[in-house]
């Protein structure tokens, strides 16, 4: 589209592919207009181009705006929901985020992503009727729509009180059955407490919840209900996203922004391992790299703009990589995949056999920074009967 604001990448895998929906603004973050972005990969590394899956529409005479802290649902009966949240144009206050003071949404929306690659009909899963009036909201209810599958996918979302604890901005109290606990933690309106949420199962049974400006609770019912939320003093400061998830070995790991930065800068992209999933330690980066090209609104620096990875409960991808999809400096969406067990150094020099590997996702002990436009891969040319590594720019 030209634009050079993208920003909000979520991703999951699903029929064999990866997929990642982000939002796209010309400039500036929910300026001008906001479209919603799909791309597919079958390995990871290629992907499609672009898509609008969810684009803005003129309503009321103005254009609608869409943020998101979910992006993907895999219902019981395989179908996968893409979502996004709308809001007016108007609705929209000076930079000020997206507090409970902040944007009125019109609520949560779904779409179907078929086999076939085509997108079923838009869909409010989750609106708030507290602030507009029915013929107000500018798509119909799911409740509307003639197939029975994805009124069933809908409920089996809704019912989800894990993963409708994405909502907690947009949609308001009075309009959803949010966790009675979470929600007699607000205090005079303000919900800034519960943003973003990642989450993750520990052995002890308890779902341990991951929120921005490093809040974190405890459920030991399935989120039902939720201990008091807590600051983690060791955590990121400011806004910035936290990742946590289990790991194929049988470890915990969990991604954040450093201390001491600020709230502007959002770098490096910090990991660390834990036996437990309460003690993380051994922080090391993914990215290192900080980079901004273009001027912009809202463009915090560097690329702690949203990590997410792969939710729990979702089809096994292959391998027991870690995979984690951010924005660097919300201008350009990366993916990086994490060998496990995650490590930060090799005990002995790494002697690779380059005739014995077919592709870069088979070199093990390598960081590969593989940009767009200056490309790393194995390549065997018949001027050059062994394999090489090229590296492109």
């Amino acid at each position: 589209l030209g634009f050079t604001f993208h920003h909000h990448p979520m991703l999951t895998y699903w029929q064999d592919h990866f997929y990642v929906l982000c939002n796209a603004c010309p400039v500036h973050e929910e300026r001008g207009l906001t479209e919603i972005l799909l791309m597919k990969s079958g390995n990871g590394k290629d992907w499609s181009s672009p898509e609008i899956v969810f684009p803005h529409v003129m309503c009321k005479g103005e254009p609608t705006f869409c943020n998101h802290r979910m992006g993907f649902y895999i219902s019981p009966s395989g179908k996968l929901l893409a979502s996004t949240a709308y809001f007016p144009q108007s609705e929209m206050p000076p930079q000020s985020g997206s507090e409970d003071t902040g944007k009125k949404y019109f609520g949560v929306a779904i779409r179907e992503i078929n086999k076939d690659g085509s997108f079923g009909k838009i869909y409010f899963i989750a609106q708030n009727n507290s602030l507009y009036a029915e013929n107000e909201f500018p798509f119909p209810y799911y409740t509307e729509s003639d197939d029975p599958g994805l009124i069933a996918a809908c409920e089996s979302l809704r019912k989800d009180k894990l993963i409708t604890l994405h909502w907690w901005e947009q949609i308001r109290p009075e309009n959803f059955d949010f966790p009675e606990s979470l929600t007699d933690q607000i205090v005079d309106g303000n919900r800034k407490f519960a943003k973003a949420i990642s989450y993750y199962h520990r052995n002890d049974g308890a779902v341990v919840a991951l929120w921005k400006n490093s809040k974190s609770a405890l459920s030991y019912d399935e989120g039902q209900s939720w201990t008091d939320v807590v600051n983690l003093k060791t955590f990121s400061g400011g806004y910035a996203k936290v990742w946590g998830q289990k790991t194929e070995d049988g470890m915990y790991a969990a991604s954040w922004r450093p201390l001491g930065e600020g709230s502007w800068g959002r770098y490096p992209q910090l990991w660390a391992t834990s036996k437990d999933g309460i003690i993380f330690d051994g922080a090391m980066h993914v990215n290192g790299e900080v980079i901004r090209r273009y001027d912009g609104g809202s463009k915090n620096i560097g690329p702690c703009n949203y990590q997410r990875g792969l939710y729990e409960g979702g089809p096994d991808i292959p391998g027991k990589d870690v995979w984690v999809v951010y924005s660097m400096s919300k201008e350009d969406i990366w993916i990086s995949r994490i060998p496990v067990p995650l490590v930060s150094s090799s005990e002995k020099y790494v002697m690779e056999d380059f005739e014995s590997i077919k592709g870069i996702g088979d070199l093990k002990a390598w960081n590969v920074y593989h940009p767009q436009c200056a490309t790393v891969e194995m390549e065997q040319t018949d001027e050059i009967q062994n394999m090489c590594m090229k590296l492109s720019d």
